[in-house]
């Protein structure tokens, strides 16, 4: 009697083994459809070419992307004007603060005063976020909004 259920297992375990057999070796069969094992291995060795080559451009993308990452920290980030009018009884908003920033703090205000007989521009370096001149309240607008421009970014 043991030997009929040992026997019926073994039938069992043998057929098992024969169904994942003939999957196998179809699985195999379309792997190998119209290629003999030279092609195959010749399609490996060229695969692998092929990543190496991409592994290698992966690595040239990444020194450009680090390149343009830091040129691009040097560019202006944040800009940001104010028109204004210093004097009361004439004309209108023709004068302006401009504030231009890179991503560092760094950069330049640019102020103008009109008037009806002439007109004067001004420029004050910024070191992060500060300038080592004294700012007029326009010219502090335009540093607080710039400011707020390059930050946003940052986040």
């Amino acid at each position: 009697m043991i030997f009929q259920i040992l026997f019926g297992v073994i039938f069992v375990c043998v057929i098992a083994l024969g169904i994942q057999l003939v999957l196998l070796q179809r699985r195999l069969t379309a792997l190998m459809r119209g290629k003999k094992g030279a092609d195959l291995e010749q399609t490996i060795i060229e695969t692998r070419k092929h990543i190496d080559t991409l592994h290698a451009y992966m690595a040239e993308m990444a020194q450009d992307i680090e390149r343009h990452d830091k040129r691009l920290a040097g560019s202006v980030r944040g800009l940001h004007t104010i028109r204004f009018n210093p004097f009361q009884d004439s004309g209108g908003n023709q004068s302006f603060a401009t504030c231009l920033l890179d991503e560092t703090g760094n950069g330049v205000i640019l102020s103008s005063l009109f008037a009806r007989d002439r007109m004067s521009v001004f420029a004050k370096p910024i070191a992060n976020y500060v300038s080592t001149f004294e700012l007029t309240s326009e010219e502090k607008k335009a540093l607080d909004g710039a400011t707020r421009q390059v930050k946003s970014e940052l986040v």
